[in-house]
């Protein structure tokens, strides 16, 4: 593992190789490692304990004891209903009491919007932020977490994605 690693810091920063085919190369390895030598690519485990087949969460699952945790439309809503005013409150309130033009509105403003469906505020740090990546990332963790899907292959199929992306522009 710490093989790869190295040799994915190489790739990156001394033949300047893209990103989206390091994971791609690092996701094939690990899932080809895992098939011809399970016992290199194995999980570390703390201090004498045993390796588990199915983590704490799994387990919780599994008993049923986090079914208030299942996703569901309502919740969804409850949440956004709640937490959405929190998140942009301060901002409306402060663009309510100094205007558009303060300062304080602006660094509001700056830290709590986003690009969202094409409607792009002029900031900088903002634009670096790749939608399809983003994408990328929801798809991986739905795929792992709701699906549970292998990692690696995961890893594998997004970072062919991504690289599929950045070519098509």
């Amino acid at each position: 593992m710490a093989a790869i690693a190295g040799l994915a810091f190489l790739a990156i920063y001394i033949l300047h190789i893209p990103f989206p085919l390091i994971i791609l190369a690092a996701g094939l390895a690990g899932w080809a490692g895992s098939r011809a030598a399970p016992e290199l690519f194995q999980s570390a485990v703390h201090g004498n304990a045993k390796a588990d087949a199915h983590g704490v969460v799994d387990q919780m699952f599994e008993r049923g004891d986090l079914a208030h945790a299942e996703p569901s439309l309502r919740r969804a809503a409850g949440i956004i209903a709640v937490w959405l005013p929190v998140w942009l409150g301060p901002v409306a309130v402060l663009w309510a009491a100094l205007g558009s033009d303060s300062v304080w509105t602006q660094i509001g403003s700056f830290f709590s919007l986003m690009d969202w469906h094409g409607i792009e505020p002029d900031l900088p740090l903002l634009s670096s932020i790749d939608r399809r990546a983003a994408v990328l990332a929801a798809v991986a963790m739905f795929a792992m977490f709701r699906l549970k899907l292998e990692m690696l292959p995961t890893l594998a199929v997004c970072g062919l994605a991504g690289m599929v992306l950045s070519a098509l522009g």
